[in-house]
């Protein structure tokens, strides 16, 4: 039995496992943007090796055509190898959950900064609201920075404003 194990992030992909009738730990690596053929499994062989990946996150490859939460830019096939366009779909589901993630972070530092602008006796707001603004680090030659400003204010319910 073959599995083909795509890496659709930007980093290199190690893959360590120890499989049954194996006496030593199966080890490869997966470049960016590539996929590894494991061949001659046998069926428990195979079974254990998806269930571990799976532990750490990987999907199969039909799922990589919807919303994945949580997605680690791995996914595999136990039927035929990937197609470019499958790697474009993990790629940019790892960048969505990032930019997600990044957002949840960034909500939560506002709301820290706020807490933590309190007063200490009463716990009382000295301020109306707090605004936090975040600018992407880039070159200066490139033009198109990515910036985000968050407002805490208890009146408001939607706090999250793009700025482009």
């Amino acid at each position: 039995m073959t599995i083909w194990i795509a890496n659709t992030t930007r980093q290199e992909y190690e893959l360590q496992v120890r499989l049954p009738e194996m006496g030593r730990v199966y080890i490869t690596k997966i470049s960016s943007g590539k996929q590894a053929e494991i061949k001659d499994l046998s069926p428990s062989q195979e079974e254990s090796l998806i269930e571990h990946i799976v532990r750490f996150g990987a999907v199969k490859r039909q799922e990589l055509h919807g919303k994945i939460k949580a997605f680690v830019g791995v996914s595999y096939a136990t039927d035929k190898p990937f197609k470019l366009d499958e790697f474009h779909y993990g790629l940019e589901e790892v960048l969505d959950n990032a930019e997600n993630r990044s957002v949840e972070q960034a909500v939560k530092s506002a709301m820290a900064a706020d807490m933590h602008m309190r007063d200490r006796s009463t716990g009382d707001r000295m301020s109306l609201s707090t605004e936090i603004e975040m600018v992407e680090e880039k070159p200066k030659s490139e033009k198109t920075q990515k910036r985000m400003k968050l407002t805490v204010d208890p009146k408001v319910s939607n706090q999250k404003v793009q700025l482009q």
